[in-house]
């Protein structure tokens, strides 16, 4: 009997789902049949519920390896499987989540990139918004519509997200000045493996499969929030920012520093050295936690080919990829035993392995007179990072972040560019979710009786939230 039918034949007398055990060097079963290139023991595995987005020991997924082994077929399936799932895990936290734990309220914010650099500062954009939030409905008015000639186009647009409806229909964009209406979600639609003609889709692979690959993990041991001063003469005034109604004290959140990793072995030198191909691999990773990683080794030069858009995935073989086929692997001996080091624990693929390090601050001024309960927005840190359990950061946050609520955020995107987000007005139009439950990290700190002064708003019209009768489709 071969390998692939005895795996079969194994996985059936388990539950479903467990064969994510990680062994001394953090690989679960996927991990290994993925560096080995057993294609039909992958299939199998993930037929049995294998994860795809476990780290390993080193920091990486089983897409991270197929992606640096160059084996596309299995690379491009297994980040399909990611990519879906992150969809769906997303669009749960929001729409049935987090848009059940928010106020209903009516929302204006500002926004803004500045630079102290006159040539960038004019080329740096800014708006206006105003957010509505009734039910599972929200409307977001704004005026900044795109780039063109060097410089910003403005006119009247909306948003309006419906969690009750499909996926094509979530989020609808209305042009007032046209009278036009567009679903802008069609291509986040749940979809199948034949379906890789999506023109966008593919362009995302290619990008990824092109680029390096990177992990990312946040260190918020020694995250700190202190007040921040005015004044010459006077040092121990508290500096407080006048934003909009609001009288809120400024802070800096400091000492969070963020350690990237990444390898590149799979891209050539020239592809590397492009800046715009780190930033797009950056984007593509998202806030990952991967542990310590070992020592970078030697570089390769090879760059990968992404599979054919317009063709589905060939048939998996019982062949090895072409990163270990040559290669003479350790004895299963010597691996189970946990003594295998460095290079030998990648079966021989030569991993050119990067790090960096980067310690971030915030400037939030914090408004105590605007009820909003501190575990809605510490639960954004799901919504941006769906795949990872960020617990320890959300406790660390709502231990030592001051009472109120953050109206005004600015912190450093780049050297010479800063962005700030401001909460001009906030009006309630239904009491907000008092938590007197238990949360999944701990007991939520805002069961606390609310001030009925604070349902200032007036209740928001439903028709806010639909297309307009006398607009076409774009």
């Amino acid at each position: 009997m071969d390998e692939p039918e005895l795996l079969k034949r194994f996985l059936q007398t388990m539950r479903f789902g467990s064969c994510n055990a990680q062994d001394t060097y953090g690989n679960t079963p996927l991990h290994l049949a993925v560096m080995l290139g057993r294609s039909d023991c992958i299939e199998h595995l993930l037929a049995h519920g294998a994860r795809v987005d476990i780290r390993n020991g080193w920091g990486w997924t089983p897409i991270d390896e197929a992606i640096c082994r160059k084996n596309s077929t299995v690379a491009y399936k297994l980040w399909h499987i990611m990519r879906t799932s992150d969809q769906e895990k997303a669009e749960r936290l929001f729409f049935e989540d987090f848009l059940t734990k928010v106020p209903d309220a009516d929302i204006d914010l500002e926004w803004e990139l500045h630079s102290w650099v006159p040539f960038v500062s004019r080329f740096l954009p800014s708006d206006k918004c105003r957010v509505r939030k009734k039910g599972n409905r929200v409307r977001v008015d704004m005026s900044l519509k795109g780039f063109q000639d060097f410089g910003w186009l403005r006119g009247d647009i909306s948003f309006l997200l419906d969690g009750s409806r499909l996926f094509d229909e979530k989020v609808v964009m209305l042009d007032h000045d046209q009278k036009l209406y567009e679903c802008v979600t069609s291509q986040l639609a749940p979809f199948q493996l034949s379906e890789v003609d999506s023109a966008q889709f593919d362009l995302e692979w290619s990008l990824i499969a092109s680029s390096p690959v990177i992990a990312l993990r946040i260190l918020h041991d020694n995250i700190s929030c202190v007040p921040n001063y005015s004044g010459w003469f006077n040092s121990e005034q508290q500096k407080v920012d006048q934003v909009g109604q609001y009288r809120a004290k400024s802070f800096t959140l400091s000492n969070i520093v963020v350690e990237s990793q990444s390898r590149h072995e799979h891209v050539c030198e020239s592809k590397y050295s492009n800046a715009l191909a780190n930033i797009l691999g950056l984007l593509h990773s998202s806030l990952q936690a991967p542990p310590p990683t070992p020592d970078a080794l030697s570089e390769a030069s090879e760059s990968s080919t992404p599979p054919s858009p317009s063709t589905t995935p060939a048939a998996p073989t019982r062949t090895r990829s072409s990163s270990t086929s040559s290669a003479q692997l350790p004895p299963w001996n010597a691996y189970c035993s946990g003594s295998l080091k460095s290079k030998a624990l990648f079966f021989g693929c030569n991993p050119a392995v990067k790090r960096k390090s980067l310690n971030i601050s915030f400037s939030v001024s914090f408004a105590e007179d605007v009820f909003f309960p501190v575990h809605v927005y510490l639960s954004l840190l799901d919504l941006l990072a769906p795949r990872n359990d960020l617990t320890a950061l959300r406790e660390a946050l709502a231990s030592k972040v001051p009472p109120g609520f953050p109206v005004q955020v600015e912190a450093a995107v780049f050297p010479t560019v800063t962005a700030k987000l401001r909460i001009t007005r906030i009006e309630y139009t239904q009491p907000p979710m008092l938590c007197h439950h238990e949360l999944d990290w701990g007991t939520c700190p805002c069961s606390q009786a609310v001030d009925p002064s604070v349902f200032t708003g007036a209740e928001l019209d439903d028709d806010l939230f639909f297309i307009p009768l006398d607009y076409s489709p774009a």
